[in-house]
């Protein structure tokens, strides 16, 4: 390594500052825009019906396994190349690659459409949004590669405004279309595309009237295809542990729309949708810093980094869990209306499974600091593999959608509990500490559970609100109490752009 490109490695560490400070940054925004989402939702239900809801959630699916795919993960490779110059070119690549695979996209699905491989409801879908389809999946990867500059340069404040200004686009898109048309599934298929065009225009237009992004770093071509091969390992490993990923994930939504009720498969959609926004907040808040701060400081301040954010996750998530699980069905009816009734039962079977994700899902780019893309690839391939065959032996033997939701939901729980062990092995972290974090959580759940049973039995539904009231107070206290015994969040040691 030489003199000039260490001492860019020194400042980039410099500037990654207080974890939990450039998290609160982030989060501030995540919470904002999962707000506006969370209000939507209740919008939505009153224009669109479950059956409206299913079509578009295969849709999407389906953009969302083929999106994170758009830039072949070489979008990973910015966030650790030192020099800026090289991360420019490796951006630029990117944006190439995202239109590269919009064009593939497009020449097969015009090729499933002329030969009838897909026939049915999947086929009719894609044969009908196809360019929708293929606009989502371009957006989505000049998206990722602009949100991947943010985290290199340190710009916590410009991916906070993105996330929410992504959110009010799509939101806005989809109940503006749905007031003035009423168009059913189309109408929330036109939103979701206008609103990520907008979302990804402004996101990319932010990145490249910065000084320090890559319209002005320079590119070195000559560099580029040595870059390129240099960092085969996100290609190689980690574009098949999306797919892999994704296709665990996602397969049952697509199993279910070919066997169940549309409006059944809509419930279920909107319910994975709902459970897993807690998913979306952490990740989007927290992975980035995990990532810039673990690929520029020292394990033992990554430690404490990530253990400060797991038990502050548990602190501000298990009492509104344990509310939600006694509650879901009042919940549903009162904010959704009674067509959406139905979908608490699926929420219930989601929502352990999405807790357990919330220890881990951010922590995944730690395998990418240390290099080991293929055990990462291993791993999710060996627990895809089991959890796709899962789910379609439980669909066949019994033909409905909520048992192999909860078979589905405890196999996810196994093995993430194993993926962190290793993961924690792997990073040089102490594996003590997620027992300690497991004796903690049980602690907390049942603390707050003698809290709900002993306020509800006291005074009925004034004492469930009494809780709400008491949880959330507690909730703000340990917010405070993290950020104060971290330094605070006023004057953060952080990049943002010019």
């Amino acid at each position: 390594m030489t003199v000039g490109t260490e001492q860019r490695h020194e400042a980039r560490a410099a500037r990654s500052g207080n974890g939990l400070g450039a998290i609160a940054v982030v989060a501030t925004g995540c919470v904002l825009a999962q707000a506006i989402n969370a209000a939507a939702m209740v919008a939505l239900t009153r224009l669109y019906l479950p059956e409206h809801y299913a079509g578009w959630a295969v849709l999407i699916t389906l953009a969302a396994m083929v999106g994170a795919l758009a830039c072949l993960r070489y979008e990973l490779a910015i966030v650790v190349i030192p020099d800026r110059a090289d991360a420019a070119g490796v951006f630029w690549s990117c944006l190439l690659l995202s239109l590269a695979t919009g064009g593939l996209v497009t020449a097969a699905l015009s090729a499933i459409s002329q030969s009838g491989i897909w026939a049915g409801h999947l086929g009719i879908l894609l044969d009908g949004w196809r360019y929708a389809l293929v606009t989502l999946v371009i957006s989505a990867g000049v998206y990722q590669a602009c949100y991947a500059w943010c985290t290199r340069e340190g710009w916590f404040t410009l991916m906070s405004f993105a996330g929410v200004m992504s959110v009010v686009f799509v939101a806005g898109a989809q109940i503006g279309v749905g007031l003035t048309t009423r168009a059913g599934t189309s109408g929330l298929v036109w939103g979701s595309v206008l609103g990520q065009i907008g979302a990804s225009a402004l996101l990319l237009a932010a990145v490249l009237m910065q000084p320090s992004g890559p319209l002005r770093a320079g590119v070195s071509l000559d560099r580029l295809k040595s870059l390129m091969v240099a960092h085969h390992r996100f290609p190689i490993y980690m574009a098949p542990y999306s797919l892999v990923a994704g296709l665990r994930d996602r397969l049952a939504l697509v199993l279910f729309s070919a066997m169940a009720p549309a409006a059944q498969v809509g419930q279920y959609a909107f319910s994975n949708r709902l459970v897993n926004m807690p998913l979306g907040l952490v990740g989007n808040a927290v992975r980035p810093i995990v990532f810039h701060n673990a690929a520029a400081a020292d394990g033992e301040s990554v430690e404490r980094l990530i253990m400060d954010v797991l038990h502050l996750l548990q602190k501000c998530v298990m009492p509104f869990l344990l509310l939600f699980l006694w509650r879901a069905s009042d919940v549903f009816v009162a904010a959704f209306g009674a067509e959406w009734g139905g979908a608490s039962l699926y929420a219930v079977a989601l929502a352990l499974p999405a807790f357990v994700l919330l220890h881990t899902s951010w922590l995944d780019r730690l395998l990418d600091i240390a290099g080991r893309q293929r055990l990462a690839l291993s791993m999710e391939t060996a627990f895809s593999a089991v959890s796709i065959v899962t789910v379609v032996i439980a669909l066949a033997y019994w033909r409905s959608m909520l048992p192999v939701v909860i078979v589905q939901g405890v196999v996810t729980v196994v093995y993430n509990i194993v993926w962190l062990t290793v993961v924690f092995r792997i990073s040089g972290l102490r594996v003590s500490e997620i027992a300690a974090l497991g004796w903690a959580l049980v602690r907390r759940a049942a603390t707050w559970s003698v809290v709900l049973l002993t306020l509800e039995g006291l005074g009925g539904s004034l004492g469930t609100q009494a809780y709400v009231a008491v949880a959330t107070a507690y909730v703000a206290g340990a917010i405070a109490s993290a950020l104060y015994r971290s330094g605070g969040v006023l004057k953060p040691a952080i990049a943002e752009p010019s």
